[in-house]
């Protein structure tokens, strides 16, 4: 196996990419540079008219396992274009009835697709709850929030997840003697969506992408509705001057906005996007639907007509047809229906604190001005710390103002959530701004002071102590 994967990717994946694609790759804190073997096993599997389906698991990094359905034609002589086939924000992954329309009609139009599940979603929930058999947080998205907020701790987003499993993917069909390597392309929709404009910006070795559902322009984005997940929430992207334009650019090859007139997604910046880049001579299409948010049938069709153009050469009849879809059982490539009581997986959450092990034990220790300046730097602060005060205390309640007034929402994006992932975007983070609350809240005050913090407003008290000495006494 390393002798095949050395031959097969002589030249470093990192080496392939444009300055662009480098740029937008760097921020999500980069990827891994070594291809581990993969360790891909077939589990099962069952035929149907005009294809098959193979049940897959493989490794995208050591231990990190990632469930897949393969579906093949079973008609026609190969090899075919393939699409790695991304899921979005539903709980049973790449066996929701939606996303299996689009990979029996893609097979049946003679695709191979591999269509794999994204970490905490189908079979692959990371905050796994044996006794109810269910996610302790909420698939998807709250997962996604979860485990993205800890991988922020560590200088990386989750997109890097998201994406490496992707690129994976991509070196998994490339084993495989039914698939065409010059013609692969990624699909998806809503978080899937997601997931294919990442894969634009960081995979070079793709002949087309469909991204429905979620591309926009940020101008619009930040207004109404808000950044989304975790994965969606790349730190610095919009201080680094990138917008969903770039990601089309990064590609530099077909790529389809596929988009709903009624979608959360602004439609507007959608088609402003498009107009930029038509106008800046990429080689973009456009389909919409007078539709709410979805992969609804009319941006399948539009998909298909898409690839066929481009990984077929052809035009042909896009008309999707009756569809029989399989049980979410029929689909599953654990025997259990989850890694974590099947074969057992590395998540994001477990890299992560690997990753805060390694890094803690490089870490040197700091005191006294050596530890402010370093908290300093990591906030971005200039602060000077006042001279020394008189031994008399007063207490200090902290109120926010009320435009930082934090309130859940049941969706999982929380006003706290939303300016926080607003911040990030801008190479900024909500701790900072809390701390520099603290702090000049404190200068108001004659005496040292104690204050009185609990909750998720704690950490920036206790910066806000290492920083300013005035601060003496800090009460739950």
């Amino acid at each position: 196996m390393k002798i095949f994967l050395a031959l097969m990717f002589c030249v470093p994946l990192a080496a392939q990419r444009t300055p662009l694609q480098e740029r937008i790759v760097a921020l999500m804190g980069g990827l891994p540079n070594e291809r581990t073997p993969l360790n891909a096993r077939v589990t099962g599997g069952f035929s149907r008219q005009g294809y098959r389906v193979e049940h897959v698991v493989f490794e995208s990094l050591p231990g990190f396992r990632v469930t897949a359905n393969l579906y093949i034609p079973s008609e026609g002589s190969g090899p075919f274009p393939a699409v790695l086939g991304a899921a979005g924000h539903s709980d049973i992954g790449k066996a929701n009835g939606t996303y299996q329309a689009v990979w029996i009609s893609l097979a049946r139009r003679g695709y191979v697709v591999l269509a794999y599940d994204p970490p905490g979603q189908g079979e692959r929930l990371e905050f796994f709850d044996k006794a109810t058999g269910k996610s302790r947080l909420g698939a998807g998205v709250r997962e996604h929030i979860q485990a993205g907020m800890q991988c922020l701790l560590t200088g990386q987003s989750i997109a890097r997840y998201f994406v490496w499993d992707g690129i994976r993917a991509f070196d998994y069909l490339l084993t495989r003697k039914e698939v065409d390597p010059n013609r692969i392309a990624a699909a998806g929709n809503s978080g899937g969506g997601t997931q294919a404009a990442l894969l634009a910006a960081a995979e070079p070795r793709l002949a087309a992408v469909v991204s429905s559902c979620y591309m926009t322009s940020w101008g619009m984005l930040i207004e109404k509705p808000g950044p989304q997940d975790m994965e969606q929430v790349i730190p610095g992207f919009l201080s680094a001057g990138l917008d969903f334009i770039d990601f089309i650019r990064a590609l530099g090859k077909p790529f389809l906005i596929s988009a709903a007139t009624r979608d959360f997604f602004p439609i507007d910046g959608a088609r402003r996007t498009y107009q930029l880049a038509k106008a800046a001579g990429l080689p973009v299409e456009m389909v919409e639907a007078n539709e709410e948010h979805g992969w609804t049938k009319p941006l399948r069709e539009g998909a298909y007509r898409f690839l066929d153009k481009h990984l077929m050469g052809v035009e042909r009849g896009a008309a999707e047809g009756e569809i029989a879809l399989e049980k979410e059982t029929d689909l599953r490539v654990t025997p259990t229906g989850q890694l974590a009581t099947s074969f057992g997986s590395e998540t994001i959450s477990s890299l992560n604190a690997a990753r805060a092990r390694e890094l803690h034990a490089r870490r040197r220790a700091a005191q006294g001005a050596d530890l402010r300046s370093l908290v300093a730097k990591r906030l971005r602060i200039e602060w000077k710390p006042l001279g020394r005060l008189p031994e008399t205390t007063v207490d200090l309640p902290i109120s926010w103002p009320e435009s930082l007034q934090f309130m859940p929402a049941k969706s999982g994006y929380s006003s706290e959530y939303q300016a926080a992932a607003r911040m990030w975007l801008h190479g900024e983070s909500l701790l900072k701004r809390k701390v520099q609350f603290v702090l000049e809240a404190a200068a108001k005050s004659a005496s040292p002071v104690s204050i009185h913090a609990r909750g998720s407003d704690a950490p920036a008290v206790l910066l806000a102590a290492v920083l300013e000495p005035k601060i003496a006494r800090i009460i739950e």
